[in-house]
Formats: C-alpha cells, sequence, structure tokens
C-alpha cells in the first residue's frame, strides 16, 4: 500500500475528480512513501501541506499506474487532502456544487473511504491536543511576553522539580500562568486548584472553559454556533457554572442567531464573547489586528491561539521551540504540583526514552535551559542598564571635552569676527544716526507738506464758496432781466395815440432805472476787484437809458426809425444797443422784451 499526493496543481485535482481517474501523469513520485513509512513518520524529509490531495493505492492498482494504464478514482483505498480543514472544506464544496461526482465515485466503490491523511497517522489526537495548547501558549506568551518572562525567572530547579516561593508569587499576574501549565498536565484540575489556587471561583469557572475548549479544538472544526453549544453543555456538568451556561445560550441565541447587540453580565460570558468576535479574523490577519486592537485578557488570547494552532500560527509570529516543547513536556512529563514550607513545587517523572529529542537531549533540559537564560537575562539586565548609562556618561563626558578642544581651535578665529564685528557694528551705528537726522528733516518736511496740503484745501473749498457765490450773484443780475417784460409790461389801452405811447415808454424808463440803481445798491457789498465786469454792464444800461430818454425828448414821427446810440425805435419796439445776445427791446405800449438775437 502506497500514498502518493496528486501533484499540486488545482486543474489536475479538478481533472481527477471530474474525469473519476488517475493517470500516472497526475502522481508526485518524489513524494510518495508506504503506508508504514506514512503513519509512523519514518520519512520526516517527505512534508505535506493542508491542502494537498492524497491518495492511498493497492499494490495491485499500483502495477497498473506503473505500467501506464490509468485507473479509475474508486480503485484507490482512501482519497482525500492532508489537513483535516482543508479536507472539510473541499468535501463540503464538492457536496454543494457537484455532489454527483461523490456519490458516483462511492457507488462505483462502497469500501472507498473519504479521509484527511494527517489523522490517518499515529498518535494523531495526541499530537493535535499539543498542536492545540502550544497554539494558545504561543500567543500568550507573545502578546504578554513581559510577564511570562518574569513568572519563569521565579523558577528554581532541583532535580526533575520547577520551584516557586509564594514570596515572589503574584496571583493576580502569575495566577493564569501557572493555570495554563496544570492545563497542559491534562490532569484533574479540582484538587490542584483547590490546593494552589485555595478554590478561588475564577479558576474553577476557568477550567472547564478551557479544558472543554481544547477538547472541541482537537477533535472539530471551529463553527461559532456549534461551539456554544458544545460549551454550554459542558458547563452545565460543571457544578457552579449553569450561570455562565444560561449566558452562553443567551448570547448564541440573541447575539449570534438574532443579530441583536448583547453585553452579558457573566464575567465568563463575556470572555466568551470577545473570543467570537476575534475568532472572525483569519489566520493570515491576525498578528496585525491584535496588534492594532490589543487585549488585556489572557484567557481570550489563549483560546484564539488554541483555535489557530501553533502550526498555523508560528511563521507568522516566530514562535521559537520553547513555546513547542513547554506544553509537550508537560503533557508528557507533568507528575504532581505541592504546597510546602512556603513554595510551590511542581514535580516531573524522569525520562524515557522514546521522550528524548532525535539528538538524544532531554526535552524538559532544553525548557529548563531555556528558564534559566530567562533567569539570568532578568539577573544582568539592572547591571546591563547601568553600564549602559555609564557608557552614556562616559560618552558625554569625552563628547564634551571634544567640544571643548574644538573651541579652543576656534578662539582666535572668534575673536577676529568678534573685532570685525564690532567695527561694522561701529559703522551701522554711524548710518543709523544718520538715517535719523534724515528721518527728523524727512519728518519735518512731511509736516509742512501736510500743512501746506491742508492749506489748499481751504484755499480751493473758499475758492468753490467764492465761485458758487459769483454764480449766485450773475444769477441774480440776470434775474430781473428776465422777469423785466412781464414787471413792466403796463395795461394796453384800447385805443393809443402818440402822447400815450411816449408816456408809457418814460414810465418804463423810469422802472428801468430803479432796476439799476437796486443793482448797484447790491454790487456796492462787493469788492471793487470783483465786481468791475458787473459795475461796467451797469454803466451801459444806465447809458442807454439815459440816451434813451434823450431821444424821447427830441420829436419823431411814428414809425419812424431813429439811428443812434441810445435807445432806438423800430415800427413798435424799442431796442438797446447792439441788438444782440442779451439785449433789451421795449414796444410802444411801454412793455420790455428780452432777446438773443436781433430781429428784423
Amino acid at each position: 500500500m502506497t500514498i502518493y499526493p496528486i501533484t499540486y496543481n488545482e486543474d489536475t485535482i479538478n481533472s481527477v475528480l471530474s474525469l473519476k481517474t488517475i493517470t500516472p501523469a497526475d502522481l508526485d513520485y518524489d513524494r510518495a512513501q508506504s503506508e508504514d513509512d506514512f503513519v509512523n513518520f519514518k520519512k520526516l524529509h517527505i512534508k505535506y501541506m493542508p491542502d494537498d490531495f492524497l491518495v492511498l493505492l493497492s499494490e495491485e492498482t499500483e502495477s497498473m499506474l506503473t505500467i501506464g494504464v490509468p485507473v479509475g478514482l474508486d480503485e484507490a483505498d482512501v482519497i482525500g487532502w492532508y489537513g483535516t480543514r482543508a479536507h472539510e472544506a473541499n468535501i463540503s464544496i464538492l457536496n454543494e456544487s457537484g455532489g454527483m461526482k461523490l456519490k458516483n465515485i462511492l457507488s462505483l466503490n462502497p469500501a472507498l473511504r473519504l479521509q484527511a491523511f494527517e489523522t490517518i497517522r499515529r498518535g494523531y489526537a495526541l499530537r493535535k491536543r499539543k498542536n492545540v495548547l502550544a497554539g494558545g501558549f504561543g500567543l500568550c506568551y507573545h502578546c504578554f511576553r513581559e510577564e511570562y518572562d518574569a513568572f519563569f525567572a521565579k523558577l528554581k530547579f532541583s532535580g526533575n522539580s520547577w520551584i516557586l516561593k509564594l514570596s515572589d508569587y503574584n496571583q493576580k499576574t502569575d495566577g493564569f500562568i501557572l493555570f495554563q501549565l496544570l492545563i497542559f498536565s491534562g490532569q484533574r484540575m479540582e484538587g490542584f486548584i483547590s490546593e494552589i489556587f485555595e478554590g478561588n471561583p475564577l479558576f474553577n469557572m476557568l477550567a472547564p472553559l478551557c479544558v472543554n475548549s481544547a477538547i472541541y479544538f482537537s477533535d472539530r472544526s471551529y463553527d461559532v454556533k456549534d461551539y456554544l453549544k458544545f460549551t454550554a453543555r459542558a458547563l452545565r456538568a460543571s457544578p457552579d457554572a449553569d450561570d455562565t451556561a444560561g449566558a452562553i445560550e443567551e448570547l448564541l441565541n440573541n447575539y449570534v442567531e438574532k443579530g441583536i447587540p448583547w453585553e452579558p453580565e457573566d464575567t465568563f460570558a463575556r470572555i466568551i464573547k470577545e473570543f467570537i468576535d476575534l475568532a472572525a479574523t483569519d489566520t493570515e490577519n491576525l498578528r496585525k489586528f491584535l496588534e492594532s486592537s490589543p487585549t488585556n485578557r489572557k484567557a481570550v488570547v489563549f483560546l484564539l491561539g488554541m483555535l489557530h494552532t501553533a502550526s498555523r500560527l508560528e511563521d507568522q509570529f516566530g514562535f521559537d521551540n520553547f513555546a513547542q516543547l513547554l506544553p509537550a513536556v508537560i503533557a508528557d512529563r507533568f507528575d504532581c504540583i505541592r504546597k510546602k514550607n512556603g513554595e510551590i513545587h511542581l514535580a516531573f517523572n524522569s525520562p524515557l526514552t522514546n521522550r528524548l529529542t532525535p539528538a538524544g537531549a532531554d526535552q524538559l533540559e532544553l525548557v529548563n535551559d531555556y528558564i534559566s537564560g530567562i533567569h539570568t537575562i532578568k539577573t544582568i539586565l539592572p547591571e546591563i542598564n547601568r553600564i549602559k548609562n555609564a557608557c552614556y556618561t562616559l560618552d558625554s563626558i569625552t563628547g564634551s571635552e571634544k567640544v571643548i578642544n574644538s573651541l579652543k581651535k576656534e578662539i582666535p578665529e572668534l575673536r577676529e569676527t568678534s573685532t570685525r564685528l564690532r567695527d561694522e557694528n561701529g559703522r551701522l551705528q554711524a548710518d543709523i544716526e544718520k538715517m535719523k537726522s534724515r528721518n527728523s528733516i524727512l519728518s519735518k518736511q512731511k509736516q509742512e507738506l501736510e500743512q501746506n496740503y491742508k492749506n489748499l484745501i481751504k484755499d480751493f473749498e473758499a475758492l468753490q464758496t467764492r465761485l458758487e457765490s459769483i454764480k449766485r450773484e450773475n444769477a441774480l443780475l440776470r434775474s430781473p432781466e428776465a422777469a423785466l417784460p412781464a414787471a413792466l409790461q403796463p395795461e394796453k389801452p384800447a385805443h393809443s395815440d402818440p402822447a400815450s405811447e411816449k408816456n408809457g415808454a418814460l414810465s418804463v424808463l423810469k422802472q428801468y432805472e430803479k432796476i439799476v440803481e437796486d443793482e448797484e445798491r447790491k454790487m456796492s457789498s462787493c469788492q471793487q476787484g470783483r465786481c468791475d465786469e458787473q459795475k461796467e454792464e451797469l454803466r451801459e444800461m444806465r447809458e442807454t437809458a439815459n440816451n434813451g430818454r434823450e431821444k424821447e425828448k427830441s420829436p419823431r414821427r411814428h414809425g419812424k426809425r431813429s439811428k443812434g446810440a441810445g435807445l432806438e425805435f423800430k415800427d413798435n419796439l424799442i431796442k438797446t444797443p447792439g441788438g444782440a445776445a442779451g439785449g433789451l427791446s421795449v414796444n410802444r405800449e411801454g412793455s420790455i422784451n428780452e432777446h438773443n438775437e436781433e430781429k428784423s
């Protein structure tokens, strides 16, 4: 009987399962070995991966393949994947997607076994349990390394016993580590817990919880619902554990099955809840997750390590041989634990020949050597730190001397630099004084300019006021002229004659003279220089009026035009000199009209 791996190729495995046929090209001959060698680990150099697909063939079937004849998959005695988890997962996939393939194969050979090949090997259950416990211890040792090293450094060796002084023992930090060692022994815990932990209820409850979890992880593939049901049933069989079992059942019904947020009041149910939350993390992501979201519960980390096992965690977390050897040594060699003379004694049996390592070394001695190394490190660590501090101080002193010597060499250069800087400082101070003087002059000039600016603003405002005043006066001077025709408009008689026309003209002239005198009085209040032009205009108006009066005194014909520099009558109008824009005309009825251009 020979065990052959199918060539590690997904297509090849699928082809074998689909065609239900094995060809010589499908087999990996380099890793083939007899059933006896495989079961008893006689060829340790041959390694198998969990997802390797293997077949166990009889000599007759093997001889057919040797001559190149394909054989049916149903002609094998056992088929399956090497790892238990990989086997169960792949069988589940085949049942869901192609169940007929398996049924057809089994119908052809009912004696054919579907089995994970690692379960065929001798001592599989014991090895699996050690692997589970080593995973729990290794992960705890990784996450709480300082506390574990501090505990092991307290141990003394005497023959085949470990001795821990009660004066050095701290139940808060050391209790769970010691409790872990007792779990590795695989013996009944009640007597040990009662003697060592004096019936502490914490350890009374942790014992069945951790022991039954180790059994579950060794025998079954983890499923959260199945695990909670298994744990609750196991706790029901333990004394004083009904409340915790009920809390776990509530956790299953509410939190897991119904998805209701649930925070148990029971301490151990809270441990289980935190564990199942962390158990959802894939193995390859576990280290990153624990580093980003660490937990301070050793029991939770212990359960998590047992779930993932040491073989799956050692590469990711870097477990050394100590994490593997310690659980195995305690499981194989532990005898009992006792309190006496203020000490805790953990006794081990003498080694058997088959308990030696391949190199012939006693595993307990290897563990003791490792613990001695921890003790030595803890002992000399303060001295190492003292030496480091002394070296640091010496380096500081030596460094200071080097700095002083370097500074001494730089003194002449620094003095020269100081002299140069002093001279430059003197020049800069002189420049600063000059700049201050210039700033003072500029400040005064600025003030003068500001004052001149203010004066200019005032003058400008005065000029604006003056301009407005002139505009108003000009408006006043022109307003009487605009109003004159209407103001001087006498009643037009029903019948006019030359005498009445003359009297009307004289009346108009008198009114005109009155207006001129009023304007002269207004202008007398103005300054002489500002009103010259206005007075000139008034003078011309007076002359015009006088000339008009003289003309009126001389006889004239109705409708005849009189020429001269004074008033001028044409038809029924009396026109002022110039006849251009701004002139006045008076008709024979006594009305004065303003016009802007000469009328023909």
